[in-house]
């Protein structure tokens, strides 16, 4: 698992070819990063980490929705309060948490991205998704309801608003990029009953195939993905963005799947909130699980 304050020993040379220096084709290499890093880090994230691997290897950039600080005060959880606002009769608080997501990541590409034209192009998808977002839970609030299906369309927006910045930004810097969107990827009809290894194996399939279409440009996709039967946060919960991106790595028999994250590793607790929380040097697989099961990430 590596960190942001990783620093890779790659010498960084923009290229798209799809082969290495040796002349041998180059692997795949899927990289995901959570909202609270790419909140934190984007620069590193965009100016060191991706370009790093672009000369040996295929490079994949998967993420999840933006957080400014902390996952508390990310845009999914803002998403969930202005999808339970929007139900309220007569509030409006939800259209105020619509703009502040729009500002929060306007902002963000104002500081970060320097090309006019490029700022332009992201700044004006940014409106365009909140201005839908907006939309929809207009008519929500009319018809009061937001069913599970449409709880998953108002949570995708996050990861789209985040991959946008990241791609522009990594346009900014001269790689060529393809915004790749999950959202309606699965065509398939399956039983809400039937998430099984087959419908896990679909996933990655189509998951690879939209990756693929790219081309030799970098893919930054989604980490949402759907329609999923039930929901996608019904039938799969919050950590989706790291199932997506091991499906696309499964899909693609990619070399490697890197899950960055802005901490240096496992630590007993975590230790923004737990003072003399201690890196753990070595953790079994089954260690790892019961980390996972009581809490952590």
């Amino acid at each position: 698992m590596p960190s942001m304050t990783s620093s890779p020993h790659i010498q960084i040379e923009i290229t798209n070819s799809h082969a290495n220096g040796n002349g041998a084709p180059k692997q795949w290499l899927v990289q995901k990063f959570g909202g609270t890093s790419i909140g934190k880090f984007i620069e590193n994230i965009t100016g060191t980490i991706v370009q790093s691997y672009l000369p040996t290897n295929r490079v994949v950039v998967v993420c999840s929705a933006r957080s400014s600080e902390t996952k508390s005060l990310g845009t999914t959880n803002r998403l969930l309060k202005a999808a339970a606002s929007a139900l309220v009769p007569g509030s409006t608080e939800y259209l105020e948490t619509i703009q502040d997501i729009r500002l929060d990541h306007i902002e963000a590409a104002q500081k970060h991205i320097s090309n006019p034209d490029i700022l332009k192009k992201v700044q004006d998808e940014i409106n365009q998704d909140c201005d839908r977002l907006r939309s929809f839970l207009e008519a929500a609030q009319i018809i009061e309801e937001i069913s599970p299906r449409s709880k998953d369309t108002i949570m995708a927006v996050g990861e789209k608003l985040s991959c946008r910045i990241v791609a522009g930004l990594l346009e900014d810097r001269g790689v060529e990029t393809e915004f790749v969107n999950l959202e309606n990827v699965i065509e398939a009809v399956f039983d809400v009953n039937c998430l099984d290894q087959n419908f896990y194996d679909y996933l990655s399939r189509v998951f690879a195939a939209a990756v693929s279409k790219c081309g030799n440009r970098v893919p930054v996709v989604t980490g949402f993905f759907g329609s999923v039967p039930g929901s996608l946060l019904t039938s799969i919960g919050r950590g989706y963005t790291d199932l997506a991106a091991a499906l696309i790595a499964v899909g693609l028999d990619a070399e490697e799947l890197q899950i960055w994250k802005e901490v240096d590793g496992i630590f007993t607790a975590d230790p923004r909130k737990v003072r003399d929380a201690r890196l753990l040097n070595i953790i079994t697989p089954e260690e790892a699980s019961e980390l996972t099961y009581y809490g952590s990430e």
